[in-house]
């Protein structure tokens, strides 16, 4: 049945058959019988004898197995001299442009580097794997360290995986996404103008606006038949077109110099987009090409039923009127039309093409010309894409390909090449994909610059694609009702709802910028909603029409920062320290940015305002994972969310944890009894969420009816929290019970609350700071109290925190004054009450950290002995221990951690003493027997 044929060097032709055998050998269903026969006869390929065509692509899939094997007993897995997209990529990645303008040759290319980086079959890189083949890739030039780095933050669902999903839309996200933002923000308010009269707006609604970018005019078509050109200020020009027929939609071409728009009568239009004076027009052709009238100059007259054109007193013509170029094999209105301009001109004689989309989902392909004295064109293709109404079509050079949506819910990328068959390149969503559209997509735009497809329909959920992959990347579903349009406008997404509502969305951070709604008070008829919108770059505003265009033009408001900072622009919840990347995670009420903490550049930023449950609620704490990969939010409104930092990637909702805000979180593994817990403390209970793929398990457990003011892992078996009467409860989190009961209220003591606790890394001692400023130390295991020692007078402490190797401990009171100790003398296991005394717990300094400004969190940054303060007035600021203010992150000028000649080098100075405190607030005490003087009013 086979026979065996040596291999052959050539290039055959690529088929289908060849594509299906590279998907099956990158799903690992290769089989290993093959495999075999092909190192017993070395270099001998198998092929079927019914079919040559398949002999060629079983040598060219085999000699890319040959080609592979050779590299791996090499030892290099870099990339062949031919795929110099993936070598580009890897030349990015030493140049710290790892994601700059990926394009589609680059991406094939890499994704066959893909395939042959995965040794084990699996489909999927592991660490180990990733940092095998990169660094040999880039020639060693990237440190392991780095590419770990690397390999964590495209690892979006932090499984300890890559597959090429993950790949291929951190390449096309990552560049966004770490862009500054600017200090200057952009608001679009309404222009308020008087609605023209009665009959200067369409009859009907309008279902395609235009606005050129030179011009900047308003081009509107109605299902009246009308077209109409308004004036930047919303007044009509003139309408240019008045038909009987619904204009379904339309588009510019030619570099906007003309504009071409269909109609329901299988009519198309071409107007001169300058004058709006009529070019030429196209319809459909009856038996064999020939014209539908009988006579060759029927169509001129202006009486004639069914031939679309408009009176001759409603349409300018330039010149004398040219017969009309007829469509072969037009059998029904086109619903959706675009143009587009082939690189050169090999494949047809004329390089400019005419797509439409058609009511029954067909896509027909028509050579264009407006000068041709050919005046019947027979359709280049001809397929049936979609099972539904097309309705919208888009032709993208970089992709190569016609990007079309339908009513039959999907998207879908087909081959702009000629062919007796379609050639699908990729299916976007459909009936039969759960992570898609489930309704009818009206409407989608596409990114050359973000390589990015936004979509949207019936549902209220916008869609957003990496075209190169099946599934959408994003999901933004902040609307209430079924969305009417998108478009982009450079790094934002603008999209519009059917009750008339517009949401500006930062695609960077996939946040909302700003949602508007058309407050003009009017009504719109036969319709109230508007139906299309669309973005003037030239005068910077957002652009909608209803029966007339609406305008919202933007207004830019000046932050109260300098332009060059690039900080936090509201209240600091939370700062962290990361010691597996080096760097600090800070979150405000709806962002965290992460940093770098060697330069002080910002790396990534990411909103959540889309999550939370209402406009008042907030992030209020977070906290790492054990891991330090994943990062725990909780917020306002008592909810609990896991999100993956490093990409901003949201991996999994626990819920609410019960009423009240969440106050404090932390993560528990115990990996003998295989079981992870999130921990929230709200209210006056501790929440318990099972950290698992399946719906997490949620417990709840309370002490008594008091508030939990701080809470921290002592040990798998066993989380400390206090509550507002100034007791310590241990408790099992998995029994959900009581262990024990620290009191430091001992009679010598005022009863306070304790804000702070923290859990010694490589000692057993727990740290707990108290309202009154004084810190305590506690056994855990025999409750015992080890030490006690004032830290301020007068002010109640806030913070703690302490390094990994449990030799400083900083502590920060409600004033910004730090004071820090060194604790390197205390024993690692204390002996009982005693056995810590004051020269294990010795004061090293004490200095104020923000002109005498509250603290809201602290942490400390092992590795350089750094601590970081985040403020009240939203800076985030370093200092040593002993009080140097090295620099602020996200302000100008930037700083190196390791070189002092950049840090600002101010000695903080030591907090005033109480009499000079109170003399700075202008209080004056005066002795019991001294009376003040009585002034006259």
């Amino acid at each position: 049945f086979f026979r065996i044929v040596p291999s052959c060097r050539f290039k055959p032709r690529t088929s289908i058959s060849s594509k299906i055998v590279s998907m099956m050998k990158s799903l690992g269903k290769t089989s290993p019988k093959s495999e075999k026969k092909e190192d017993a006869f070395n270099g001998l390929k198998l092929v079927s004898v019914d079919n040559l065509a398949k002999e060629n692509d079983k040598a060219q899939e085999m000699e890319e197995v040959s080609r592979a094997r050779r590299r791996m007993r090499r030892g290099k897995h870099d990339i062949d001299s031919d795929d110099e997209g993936a070598q580009e990529v890897a030349n990015k990645m030493v140049s710290q442009t790892f994601d700059a303008k990926i394009n589609l040759k680059m991406l094939k290319s890499l994704k066959r580097f893909f395939d042959d980086a995965d040794t084990d079959g699996t489909r999927d890189l592991d660490e180990q794997e990733f940092i095998d083949v990169f660094s040999k890739a880039a020639g060693g030039k990237i440190p392991n360290e780095e590419l770990k780095h690397w390999f964590m933050r495209i690892d979006a669902n932090a499984n300890g995986t890559i597959d090429w999903d993950e790949f291929s839309t951190y390449l096309l996200l990552e560049s966004q996404q770490v862009k500054s933002e600017q200090a200057t923000s952009v608001e679009y308010v309404q222009k308020y103008t008087r609605p023209p009269a009665r009959d200067q707006m369409h009859s009907n609604m309008v279902t395609r606006l235009l606005v050129p970018k030179k011009s900047g005019k308003y081009f509107t078509f109605s299902r009246d038949g009308s077209a109409k050109v308004w004036t930047p200020e919303g007044h009509l020009e003139k309408t240019f077109h008045s038909g009987g027929a619904w204009i379904t939609d339309a588009c510019f071409i030619r570099n906007e110099t003309h504009m071409l728009f269909a109609t329901m009568d299988r009519w198309l239009h071409v107007y001169d987009v300058r004058d709006a004076v009529h070019v030429r027009s196209f319809c459909r052709s009856g038996i064999d090409g020939l014209p539908t009238s009988k006579s060759s100059t029927s169509w001129l007259s202006p009486t004639t039923t069914g031939t679309g054109l408009p009176s001759g007193d409603e349409m300018e013509v330039r010149g004398p009127l040219q017969e009309p170029i007829y469509l072969k094999q037009l059998g029904e209105n086109a619903t959706a039309v675009a143009w587009h301009e082939l690189p050169t001109s090999r494949q047809y004689e004329n390089p400019e093409l005419l797509l439409l989309g058609l009511h029954s989902g067909r896509v027909t392909i028509y050579p264009f010309s407006l000068n041709s004295q050919v005046t019947v064109a027979s359709p280049l293709a001809n397929h049936r894409i979609h099972t539904g109404t097309v309705s919208k079509i888009m032709a993208s050079p970089a992709l190569a390909a016609i990007i079309t949506a339908s009513w039959d819910t999907s998207l879908r990328l087909t081959s702009l090449e000629a062919s007796a068959k379609s050639s699908t390149i990729r299916v976007l969503g459909g009936p039969d994909n759960a992570f898609g559209h489930q309704k009818s997509v009206f409407s989608f735009d596409w990114s050359e610059n973000l390589k990015l497809i936004a979509s949207c329909g019936s549902e209220r959920t916008i869609f957003i694609w990496n075209p190169f992959i099946a599934n959408p990347v994003y999901k933004l579903d902040s609307h209430s009702t079924s969305l009417v349009d998108v478009t982009f406008n450079g790094d934002q997404l603008i999209s519009m709802s059917s009750d008339k509502v517009v949401k500006v969305w930062d695609v960077r951070t996939f946040g909302c910028l700003q949602t508007f709604h058309d407050g003009s008070g009017v009504t719109y008829s036969p319709e109230n909603q508007l139906t299309a919108v669309t973005y003037d770059a030239k005068r910077a505003r957002v652009v909608a029409a209803s029966t007339y265009p609406v305008i919202w033009n933007t207004r830019r408001q000046m932050a109260e920062f300098p332009t060059d900072y690039k900080g936090h622009t509201q209240t600091v919840a939370s700062v962290l320290y990361n010691p597996i990347f080096h760097q600090v995670v800070s979150a405000d009420r709806d962002m965290v940015m992460t940093w770098d903490i060697e330069s002080g550049e910002k790396v990534f930023v990411f909103g959540i305002r889309r999550w939370l449950q209402n406009d008042d609620d907030q992030i209020t704490c977070t906290a790492f994972d054990q891991g330090g990969r994943r990062l725990i939010v909780g917020t306002r409104s008592g909810h609990v969310s896991l999100w993956n930092y490093i990409n901003g990637q949201p991996l999994k909702e626990f819920g609410d944890a019960g009423e009240g805000e969440i106050k404090c979180l932390t993560h528990i593994v115990n990996r003998f009894q295989a079981y992870s817990y999130v921990v929230g403390a709200a209210h006056d209970a501790l929440a318990l969420f099972m950290d698992h793929e399946k719906q997490p398990d949620h417990r709840r457990f309370s002490y008594d009816s008091s508030l939990v003011t701080a809470m921290v892992t002592c040990s798998p078996q066993c989380i400390a929290y206090a509550i507002d009467t100034g007791q310590i409860v241990l408790c099992n989190p998995v029994m959900t019970k009581e262990i024990g009961v620290l009191n430091g209220n001992t009679n010598d003591r005022v009863p306070c609350t304790i804000d702070a606790l923290v859990r010694l890394n490589i000692k057993e001692p727990l740290v707990s700071a108290g309202s009154d400023g004084c810190i305590q130390l506690w056994n855990f295991k025999t409750r015992d109290l080890l030490h006690t020692c004032t830290a301020c007078v007068g002010t109640g402490l806030t913070a703690l925190t302490a390094n990994s190797s449990s030799t400083w401990l900083v502590a920060m009171d409600s004033n910004g004054v730090a004071t820090t100790f060194d604790i390197s003398g205390i024993p690692v296991r204390p002996a009982g009450p005693g056995s810590v005394d004051a020269a294990m717990f010795r004061q090293h300094s004490r200095f104020e950290t923000n002109k005498g400004q509250a603290v809201v969190s602290i942490c400390f940054v092992d590795r350089e002995n750094i601590l970081v303060t985040a403020c009240v007035d939203y800076s985030l600021k370093l200092y040593t221990m002993d009080g140097v203010y090295i620099a602020a992150l996200g302000s100008a000028p930037g700083f190196k951690l390791r070189d002092r000649t950049t840090w600002n080098g101010e000695q903080m100075p030591p907090p005033p003493t109480q009499a000079g405190l109170d003399e700075a607030r202008g209080l004056q005490f005066l002795p019991p027997d001294h009376e003040p003087k009585k002034h006259r009013r």
